[in-house]
């Protein structure tokens, strides 16, 4: 498979020599109305980045608003949020951990067509209790 390039809609700066790699494969995407491109420059990561993606993810043309890369060369790697390094491994699950955890906060904080709560929910006489609040604060303990 040949990679065709995807496109940012409004070029970032800083992201010149990101762009000017070669790249193995991507996806440009929708999920809940946000246009997300991800990318990687090693096809043997693909197959697990796509797995990991949010499940409503539409493909679409490869016009994007945000993009997400990983550069890896099979010793080391880096996963990038638009011109940003988040995170540098030699443990591959480590990026892909980190892409699919930016991409569903990306697509989270994005979004104008759906509002995301970060809640535990239970149930109780036949109804629903959501109770809203941080990671980590005891949600899962209550």
């Amino acid at each position: 498979m040949s990679y065709t390039p995807i496109r940012l809609s409004t070029p970032v700066p800083d992201m010149d020599s990101l762009e000017a790699m070669d790249w193995a494969d991507g996806l440009a995407f929708t999920s809940h109305d946000v246009r997300v491109g991800v990318r990687v420059t090693d096809a043997s990561i693909w197959p697990r980045l796509v797995d990991r993606l949010p499940p409503d993810a539409v493909p679409i043309p490869r016009v994007v608003d945000h993009m997400f890369s990983i550069v890896g060369d099979g010793t080391l790697g880096t996963f990038y949020d638009g011109p940003e390094p988040v995170v540098q491994s030699a443990d591959l699950d480590d990026l892909v951990d980190a892409a699919e955890s930016s991409v569903r906060l990306h697509v989270a904080t994005a979004s104008s067509s759906r509002i995301f709560v970060h809640a535990g929910v239970v149930g109780w006489h036949g109804r629903a209790i959501v109770i809203p609040a941080p990671s980590r604060s005891g949600k899962s303990e209550l």
